[in-house]
């Protein structure tokens, strides 16, 4: 080893000895971690009790409202086409309808309670000059399908999760963004009532989450 790749070493506090034992985990392997049982209450998990829970918020409420900082942390950057793999799978194969009882068929049975239903029907009207409803009648299912993921739709096939309607509400839908964004309002807040929010997401999507953070901050600040 020469005499630079020892000080180097020893700047950032490794020894030599400790440097070989790790060359030789890289030779001989590292063990896998042995997963003894699920983590659960009173198996790692402690439940609190509603007075311990009481105190845990009035203590943190306490320390918000005396100056203390919060930083919420978000990893946004998760693409959602993973979730739709099997919508994806029916419409660029051979079926007309899906298979009775599969994930599909649960999906578009379901279609009707998904809080993105008003804008797909909407997408589906610009698109095909019919609704959601009127296409399954005549058996038009992948023609829906697509409408959903397709860019000249609403492209949640290329979209991250965090951009994708996800919870409804008697006022409306949300994304998870949105989600995090009243979360941090609801815990998160300074005496000032300002929030600071972090939240990861991928370069190629950075303005298409930047244009979404302008048009709802405003609302969720009124």
């Amino acid at each position: 080893m020469q005499t630079n790749d020892l000080k180097q070493l020893e700047a950032k506090g490794i020894s030599p000895d400790v440097f070989d034992a790790q060359l030789r985990r890289f030779n001989t392997g590292f063990p896998y971690l042995r997963i003894v049982d699920s983590a659960r209450v009173g198996e790692g998990i402690k439940k609190l009790t509603p007075d311990e829970e009481q105190r845990a918020i009035d203590r943190w409420e306490q320390y918000c409202a005396h100056g203390g900082e919060a930083f919420k942390f978000v990893p946004a950057s998760g693409a959602a086409s993973r979730m739709f793999k099997s919508l994806f799978a029916f419409v660029e194969g051979n079926d007309v309808l899906p298979v009775k009882n599969s994930d599909v068929d649960l999906f578009i049975r379901g279609l009707h309670k998904m809080p993105f239903y008003n804008e797909l029907d909407t997408v589906c009207v610009d698109l095909y000059g019919q609704g959601i409803e009127p296409l399954l009648d005549a058996s038009r299912h992948k023609d829906v399908v697509s409408a959903l993921l397709r860019p000249e739709g609403l492209n949640y096939g290329q979209l991250p999760k965090g951009l994708l309607l996800f919870h409804s509400y008697s006022h409306g839908s949300r994304t998870p963004l949105e989600e995090h964004l009243v979360e941090g309002a609801q815990t998160a807040a300074d005496k000032n009532g300002n929030v600071k929010l972090h939240f990861t997401v991928s370069p190629e999507h950075r303005a298409l989450f930047e244009k979404h953070i302008a048009n709802v901050v405003p609302v969720l600040e009124a």
